[in-house]
């Protein structure tokens, strides 16, 4: 079974416990989401080392194989791309519930009300976050801290994508857990911005927003900057765009969808360039 539903099991069921130890009051529910946050993070980055030290223990090269399987079950990138991929086929086929159907599954709103264009940006927005969560973030902590560290932070990642939501169930109880993603995802958003040259809420931008009470959801934001493709603008609307046309390799019937994708981008000022 893989680690991250491991530790997904672990929370949910570790949740079901501490809501019944504490009070249900406001106090109650935080100390219960502390608590689970302490013992989540404890079991999960305990199991990695002993896992560790077991292996080195029998030889060195045993210790650097078990290593490297742990460290390889932090990404996740194939399943991602998988689920993302399955949207983009639905649009592409132009039905519209399918595309809903896939997106669902890879992002925790409602998408009964999206349009096609609202779906493509859930999806893009979604990847983009997890180029974070799911690469930047855990490669960071294990350059820092092997796979200890890595499985660190995925165990507060995992709580907080599960239960870090501003709703009445969860503003309390996972409180703790969301303001610790905060924390450590601080410097992987910065990092981030600058390998993919995308511009993100820096950490400290997402940390003041998550510091406000007020803040809509979700609190994370995904914003383009310099030069991007028509296929990642789809779904997002700026004042002033250029388009620069180097080539389109497809049929006519394709250029102009993507000419009209790439055009309707702009609500003020329009420019096309053809070298």
């Amino acid at each position: 079974c893989h680690p991250a539903r491991l530790i997904g099991t672990l929370i949910s069921e570790g949740e079901k416990v501490c809501r019944k130890m504490f009070p249900k009051s406001n106090k109650g529910q935080f100390v219960a989401g502390m608590v689970l946050s302490i013992f989540v993070i404890f079991i999960s980055t305990g199991v990695s080392m002993v896992l560790l030290y077991g292996g080195y223990r029998i030889h060195f090269y045993v210790g650097v194989a078990v290593e490297g399987v742990l460290c390889y079950f932090l990404f996740a990138t194939k399943s991602l791309k998988v689920e993302s991929m399955k949207v983009y086929d639905a649009l592409k086929e132009g039905d519209l519930e399918k595309s809903r159907y896939a997106v669902s599954m890879i992002v925790g709103r409602d998408v009964n009300c999206l349009d096609e264009q609202g779906v493509a940006k859930a999806a893009v927005e979604t990847v983009a976050e997890n180029t974070s969560d799911g690469i930047i973030a855990p490669l960071f902590y294990m350059i820092l801290g092997g796979a200890p560290l890595g499985y660190f932070y995925k165990s507060i990642n995992t709580m907080d994508s599960m239960i870090g939501y501003k709703n009445d169930k969860y503003f309390d109880f996972g409180y703790f857990p969301a303001k610790l993603d905060d924390v450590f995802n601080y410097i992987p958003i910065d990092y981030t911005s600058v390998t993919t040259g995308e511009k993100f809420l820096t950490g400290k931008q997402e940390f003041q927003m998550r510091k406000n009470p007020k803040c809509p959801d979700p609190p994370f934001e995904f914003a383009y900057a310099y030069g991007i493709t028509c296929h990642k603008a789809q779904g997002s609307e700026w004042g002033k765009v250029m388009v620069y046309e180097e080539g389109f390799p497809y049929e006519k019937t394709e250029h102009a969808r993507w000419a009209y994708t790439a055009a309707t981008r702009a609500s003020e000022k329009l420019v096309w360039v053809r070298p």
